[in-house]
Order: structure tokens, then sequence, then C-alpha cells
């Protein structure tokens, strides 16, 4: 207690600065999605007056909202080389900074089976919520803004949602935020800190929920596993699983199969809890061989 008045002043410096920077690696991404989509929203207006047409500002935010996806995967295209350079500014290898480590070809398989699996059973979870409580139109608004994003042209969607998003969203949180977040708190606080931040990220109340609940997920299994691959892989298939069901044409009615959707949500909470336990326990055996 006699060295708290000496510390503390330190441990604050050393606070705010992981936090000065934290801001800066999110910044450096979210300032790109919206100069970009300033420029292709400057673009369509320009389109518009030039060829003669009323300006629609309705039908101007619905094609700007069906392009998202293009506006995104040219910030993300623009903002990865800045990433790379960060670690190399602040003299440190890039593979190391972010953990590209091997990691076993089961962990790998299982971290798609998670990623997949929690996806299921977040929309289940969601579906339900939505049935007990008042988040109808809520749920509804969220819905339809994310059915007219998915609406642009597939490839771009699934490139850009499916993989490219999951590939920077780790690089920036479960590598550099964590990383920083760890240089003033303990492993759990962080892990729960940069989940928070990272649903906050999302600025919508919905996704902010779900988008912890996944963040935590993927700190854990970053922080267990050693490698960024882990996080990466659960990320692109829990994204790119909505991706390709939104494509899906096919619209089982609920009274098909009355008890599939019960038995659909407890088969996802099977799966996440077996998937997410074997990466555990596959994560501490390789721990264990490697430092014998």
């Amino acid at each position: 207690m006699r060295d708290l008045p000496s510390v503390l002043p330190k441990y604050m410096k050393a606070l705010l600065k992981s936090l000065a920077f934290i801001i800066l690696y999110i910044s450096i991404y979210f300032a790109a999605q919206v100069a970009v989509t300033v420029i292709y929203s400057a673009m369509i207006i320009t389109h518009m007056i030039i060829t003669g047409q009323s300006i629609d500002w309705t039908s101007v935010y619905d094609v700007i909202l069906v392009n998202t996806t293009t506006a995104v995967l040219i910030s993300i295209l623009l903002t990865l080389p800045i990433y790379f350079i960060i670690p190399k500014i602040q003299k440190q290898n890039f593979f190391d900074v972010f953990k590209f480590k091997k990691t076993g070809i089961s962990i790998l398989g299982l971290s798609l089976i998670l990623g997949t699996s929690l996806n299921r059973f977040i929309s289940h979870a969601f579906s339900y919520l939505e049935r007990l409580t008042p988040l109808e139109n809520v749920m509804q608004e969220h819905q339809e803004t994310i059915g007219r994003i998915m609406e642009g042209n597939f490839v771009i969607v699934f490139i850009t949602v499916g993989i490219m998003a999951p590939i920077i969203e780790e690089i920036i949180f479960r590598g550099l935020v964590l990383n920083e977040l760890k240089k003033v708190v303990p492993a759990c606080p962080a892990i729960i800190l940069q989940a928070i931040i990272f649903g906050i990220y999302h600025m919508n109340p919905l996704q902010g929920v779900y988008a912890s609940l996944l963040g935590i997920v993927l700190g854990i299994a970053a922080e267990k596993t050693g490698s960024i691959w882990t996080p990466i892989l659960i990320h692109i298939s829990f994204n790119s699983i909505s991706t390709l069901l939104s494509k899906m044409p096919v619209d089982i009615p609920e009274s098909y199969f009355p008890s599939s959707e019960h038995f659909a949500f407890v088969s996802s909470i099977v799966f996440t809890a077996l998937s997410f336990a074997l990466i555990l326990r596959l994560s501490s055996r390789h721990r264990d061989i490697t430092s014998e």
C-alpha cells in the first residue's frame, strides 16, 4: 500500500497510452469506411445530377445500402497495409505481433464448426428472445437493413462479409486491441473489455450484443490457442454461414416441422459447447507437448 502513490501514476500513464493506441487502431479502419462511403455517395449523387435524374434521397440511401459491401471492401484493401506497417514502426515482426502461428488441423476444423454452430445458436436465441420481449420492431428493422446489404453482388458480399471483414477485424480486435489491453490488465478482463469494445464498434444495439458474445469466444480462442488463425476461422465461418443463408430462396413454413426449431437450437448449443471444449482441450495438449 505504501508504494501505491508512486505506482499509480505509472499505471495510469500506461493505461492512457494503451487506450490512445486502441482508439487510433480502430479509428484508422472506421475513418476509411466513412471516407469511402462519402466519396461513393457523392459519386452516386453526381451521376444522378449529370443524367438529369431527380434526387430521391430514399433511393440514394437504398443504392448506398446495397453497395455497402463494396465500400467496406475498398476500405479494407486501403487500411490492411497500414496494419502491416504498424508493427514495423514499433520495430516488431507483423506475424509475431498478431500471432500468425501454426496450429493443428483438428483445431482449424473445429474452429469452422464452432463458428457455424455459434451463428445458429445466436440466431435461434434471438428468435426466441423476439417472441418473449417487445423487440419485434427493432429486430425487424435490423433484419431489413442486413437484408438490403446482402442484396449486393454475391461474390463481393461473400468476399467482404465472409472473408475479408473477419480477417481485418481479428487483426484489429484480437490482435492490436487485445495486446494493448493485456499490457495494463490481466488476460481475463482484457478479453471481456475487447469484446465490449468490439460490440460497441458495430454501433447497433442488436449487433452489439451478439458481437460482444462472439468477441468473448474469439478472445478466449486467440488467447488459449496462441494463434490468430483460430479466431479468424471461427469468425469467417460465423459470417459466411449468414451470407450463404441470406441467398437461400427456400422458405420452409414454421409448421412444417413443429419441433425442428427446438431441435436445431439444442443442436447448436451442443455443437458450440463440444467444439469449443475440444479446441481448448487440444490447445492445452499442444502447449504441453511444445513445452516438453
